[in-house]
């Protein structure tokens, strides 16, 4: 009596065809569900990799470190001597004066020798730990001045002085 049941079973093209259709849309969710796995994979590599060169850069700007030492203006030159006190070197982008006529300077890096840094970076050793950054053509005529050091590592240093 089974053996009718299951002969039944098979020759009916209905049944056959529910469990044809059944095994293709598992087939695609499978494979759905696979792309989705890989799509989510790759966007967290892609994340990883952005927040890694973020920390990294932040890390950077931690171990920036510049004193100023003090401030000497002649008449026309001024010079602001540094101390890099931090663990990396520091390379100096630009300089900003508050009340000079040009606030956004032209300006030098040398080491205390005189000699100059050819890519304005005040090294962590030797002789180049402490330097002065030189900018010429300055008529200062207040008192009191404000220099914004911006560093390539994204750092900002804020030194007053009196002239």
């Amino acid at each position: 009596m089974r053996r009718v049941k299951y002969y039944k079973l098979a020759r009916n093209r209905r049944a056959v065809s529910a469990v044809v259709s059944n095994m293709i849309l598992i087939a695609a969710v499978i494979c759905i569900g696979m792309i989705a796995l890989a799509w989510s994979q790759t966007q967290s590599a892609d994340y990883q990799k952005t927040q890694t060169n973020v920390i990294n850069n932040k890390i950077i700007q931690l171990k920036e470190r510049l004193s100023l030492e003090y401030a000497y203006y002649d008449g026309s030159t001024l010079k602001i001597y540094l101390l890099n006190s931090g663990l990396v070197d520091v390379k100096i982008e630009q300089l900003y004066l508050s009340n000079a006529p040009t606030t956004n300077r032209d300006f030098v890096v040398y080491q205390f020798s005189g000699t100059e840094i050819a890519n304005k970076t005040l090294g962590i050793v030797g002789t180049a730990k402490e330097g002065y950054i030189q900018t010429s053509s300055l008529n200062l005529l207040q008192n009191t001045y404000s220099a914004t050091i911006k560093t390539a590592g994204g750092s900002t240093f804020v030194f007053t002085f009196a002239v």
